[in-house]
């Protein structure tokens, strides 16, 4: 059998080079053009930072671009939190507030815990009808204890302390979900009246005569706290800055907060446990293998080692 030609085999490698070279940057460039998307996620504190009563206001959002929401109303918050011990105060104890300001008068979501006992409240600003003002000052007490068909609250009852705790608020239009460490815990669709008196049981309706006002003198919400009409999560000022730390007079609570990430659109239960399962900090070892290993205490997170300051900045 005759030699081949070595110039003729080197140049038909270098064909097949070529050829699979141009075929795989055609199919990398067309595979972007078909997943590419809007949805969009921002880690808003990668480390773990220390909040305690010495904690004042902080915007998270520095020098971050909040992506605009993708669907209508669909946006979903994830925060980690670690409650050291639980202090019982005369007002609730801020955990996340978001709005276009550091107060809660253009508050959009509200995460605070509450002034006696170890569970968590979500407020979620909606195009309800907002109290009479003479009947409620924008603090996060009254905003606790009295508030019209502006705001929606969802209540975890038990927040277990001395560990990290994953939560994450979905939003997806009228229907409303809060997971704690990737189970479903809370859901709500915010146009179902029966839904929406067993989310805000047990609060009262008005300080003094025990039927609320709205604005236009008509009652918004009864003895009963069902809200009249049909309500839709207002997105006037969601995503635009997200603070932590003691705001209005608010307490703060002894413990830490990691890896506050904003998603514009709504997260899926099957995502709602990948979040769990990464753990509070961006990377670690048994996260990496898909190990939810937060949900215990644990050598390998060692919390005197990542947490920083409050003096420190926080990185974006």
């Amino acid at each position: 059998m005759a030699d081949s030609n070595p110039t003729q085999s080197l140049v038909t490698i270098a064909m097949i080079v070529l050829v699979t070279g141009v075929s795989l940057y055609v199919i990398y460039h067309l595979y972007k053009i078909i997943m590419k998307t809007d949805l969009r996620t921002v880690t808003l504190l990668k480390s773990a930072t220390t909040v305690n009563s010495s904690t004042i206001s902080k915007n998270i959002n520095t020098d971050v671009t909040m992506p605009a929401l993708y669907n209508g109303a669909e946006f979903s918050y994830s925060v980690w939190m670690y409650i050291e011990s639980l202090q019982r105060t005369t007002s609730p104890k801020l955990v996340l507030l978001s709005s276009s300001d550091d107060s809660f008068t253009n508050a959009s979501s509200i995460f605070y815990l509450d002034p006696e006992y170890n569970q968590l409240h979500v407020l979620i600003k909606t195009n309800g009808e907002a109290v009479n003002t003479n009947l409620r000052t924008d603090t996060l007490l009254d905003l606790h204890k009295y508030r019209g068909c502006d705001f929606l609250r969802l209540t975890v009852d038990y927040i277990p302390m001395q560990r990290w705790v994953n939560v994450n608020l979905v939003v997806e239009n009228e229907y409303i979900q809060l997971f704690v460490d990737g189970e479903l815990r809370k859901v709500v669709d915010i146009s179902d009246k029966e839904l929406i008196e067993k989310a805000n049981n047990g609060l009262s309706t008005d300080r003094t005569q025990g039927i609320q006002f709205c604005d236009n003198g008509n009652a918004c919400c009864k003895m009963d706290n069902i809200c009249c009409g049909k309500r839709l999560v207002s997105t006037t000022n969601i995503g635009k800055n997200l603070y932590i730390g003691r705001i209005q007079g608010s307490e703060v609570f002894t413990g830490y907060l990691s890896k506050i990430q904003f998603f514009n659109y709504a997260i899926t239960v099957d995502h709602s446990k990948i979040v769990y399962k990464s753990g509070p900090l961006h990377k670690s070892m048994l996260s990496s293998i898909g190990i939810p290993m937060y949900g215990v205490r644990n050598p390998f997170f060692k919390l005197d080692t990542i947490a920083v300051s409050n003096d420190s900045t926080v990185s974006t």
